[in-house]
């Protein structure tokens, strides 16, 4: 196996599927407004398991899977897997964007920097000399 196959093989099974805490799903699940068992998908997907995989899981058929695949898309906009992936985590990034923004730090008028009296009437000493 190259160094390329397995760094692949590593984020299909390792990094991709602990993006998400369970927290996270309930939120995406929310947002997407998505019924469980298209939860369950979503996340069969997102772990890259196969439509058999998904099945066995389940316990359902595979004609199902693809059903519930087929209506997830059409449900987020999608036309296959990939952009499945993208629109999930598009949405998952907008959240964190938005929900949890921390708001900037204003600063307050004594975080400015102050000009000392005597720089003030030097400065007015020049421009009454400059006229």
């Amino acid at each position: 196996m190259s160094q390329q196959n397995k760094r692949h093989d590593w984020l299909r099974r390792k990094a991709i599927p602990q993006l998400f805490c369970e927290h996270d799903w309930e939120i995406l699940s929310a947002r997407l407004a998505l019924s469980p068992r298209e939860m369950q998908i979503l996340r069969a997907i997102v772990d890259n398991r196969k439509e058999m995989a998904i099945a066995n899981q389940l316990k359902i058929s595979i004609h199902t899977v693809r059903t519930h695949a087929e209506r997830l898309k059409t449900k987020l906009g999608v036309t296959n897997r990939t952009t499945l992936l993208v629109r999930v985590f598009c949405e998952y990034l907008e959240y964190l964007r938005t929900d949890l923004a921390v708001p900037r730090h204003t600063p307050d008028r004594s975080d400015q920097p102050t000009v000392s009296s005597g720089a003030k009437s030097r400065s007015r000493l020049h421009a009454n000399a400059r006229k």
